[in-house]
């Protein structure tokens, strides 16, 4: 087993989504839990273990044109030649 990732999430009646999480990276000795909230479309970062891994979290509806960017983005900034 390389990871294990569980989550759970509830849309809150803010908008927010509610995640319960709980990770574990054997090869590095770390296993995480927490809950935090997340506003749709933004992008949270959040230290893990010892602050040695970071987990960076974000949250859209799918389907949703949002979601279609955000993908159409990640492949461009994976062909990007100065991403290699």
């Amino acid at each position: 087993v390389r990871v294990a990732f569980r989550v759970e999430a509830t849309r809150e009646d803010s908008g927010d989504i509610a995640l319960d999480y709980a990770l574990w990276l054997p090869e590095r000795a770390l296993e995480a839990r927490g809950k935090l909230q997340l506003a749709p479309g933004v992008e949270q970062a959040l230290p893990l273990g010892d602050g040695q891994v970071f987990a960076t979290w974000l949250a859209m509806p799918v389907p949703s044109a949002a979601f279609d960017a955000w993908l159409e983005a990640q492949e461009a900034r994976r062909l990007d030649p100065k991403n290699t």
